[in-house]
């Protein structure tokens, strides 16, 4: 049911692009080591027309920390995101 969940949700946000292609898809995290999780996932992607990436790994806390570190001591720029206003939405959010 996991693993069906996370291909429910990955493939949920492929319209989001509004029929921009969707490039690669990348899987990171601890549970990237375990080839049972990646073959079923993987299984159920098949359909979704991008590239996936494997990157296992458990850094992305730290990653997370070190970009917030650096945006605090101003050697970079923080990086603003704004979601796409969808079709039938009266306010952006």
């Amino acid at each position: 049911a996991m693993i069906q969940g996370a291909a429910m949700e990955m493939a949920s946000l492929v319209p989001i692009f509004q029929g921009e292609r969707v490039h690669r898809i990348i899987i990171t995290g601890g549970m990237s080591h375990s080839d049972r999780l990646l073959n079923s996932l993987l299984e159920l992607l098949v359909h979704v027309d991008a590239a996936i990436t494997v990157m296992p790994g458990e850094d992305e806390l730290e990653a997370l920390r070190d970009g917030a570190f650096r945006v605090l001591a101003k050697h970079e720029a923080p990086l603003r995101y704004r979601r796409r206003k969808r079709a039938g939405e009266d306010c952006a959010g």
